[in-house]
C-alpha cells in the first residue's frame, strides 16, 4: 500500500488534494510493495533555507527529494511560489507544474539524479514522461521545463 503525506499551511492547502493524488498514482508506478513518502508544500523562503542547507545553493527551487530508506522511501520539499512561476513562465496551469514537479521528485526518490550524467537525465526524463503520459499529465508541459 502507498501512504502519501502531503503537508501545507494556509496559502496552499488547496494544492493538497492535487499532490496526494498524483504522488500516489505516480508512486504505484515507480515503487514495489509498502512504501511511504512526505511532501511538504512550502513558499520560496522555506525552501530557500533547505536548499541553502543541503544544496550550498542560497536561492529557492523548485523541488528538493530528500531518500529515505526501506518502505520510507524519503521526502520531497515543493515550493508552490516557485511553481506558480514556472507554470506561467511555461504556459500552462499551476496544476500541471505541480504534477510535473510532484513526478520528478518521486523518480528522485528512485535514486535517479539528472545532474549525474546525461545518461542518467535522459533515463530519469524517460521514465517522467511515462507516468506522467499515464497520469493523463500533457507531457508537452514537462518537455518544455528542460527546454527540449
Amino acid at each position: 500500500m502507498m501512504d502519501v503525506h502531503v503537508a501545507a499551511d494556509a496559502p496552499f492547502r488547496k494544492h493538497v488534494a492535487l499532490v496526494r493524488t498524483v504522488a500516489r498514482r505516480a508512486a504505484r508506478m515507480l515503487f514495489a510493495g509498502d512504501a511511504q513518502v512526505a511532501i511538504r508544500l512550502m513558499d520560496d523562503e522555506e525552501i530557500r533555507e533547505l536548499n541553502t542547507a543541503f544544496r550550498k545553493k542560497s536561492e529557492p527551487t523548485d523541488v528538493l527529494s530528500f531518500e529515505g530508506e526501506g518502505p520510507y522511501v524519503g521526502d520531497v520539499a515543493l515550493c508552490v511560489t516557485v511553481a506558480e512561476r514556472q507554470a506561467l513562465e511555461l504556459g500552462h496551469s499551476l496544476a500541471t507544474e505541480l504534477a510535473v514537479l510532484t513526478v520528478h521528485a518521486l523518480v528522485h526518490l528512485c535514486g535517479l539524479d539528472h545532474e549525474r550524467s546525461a545518461q542518467e537525465a535522459r533515463l530519469q526524463a524517460e521514465i517522467e514522461m511515462g507516468v506522467l503520459d499515464v497520469l493523463g499529465v500533457p507531457v508537452d508541459a514537462a518537455l518544455s521545463r528542460r527546454g527540449l
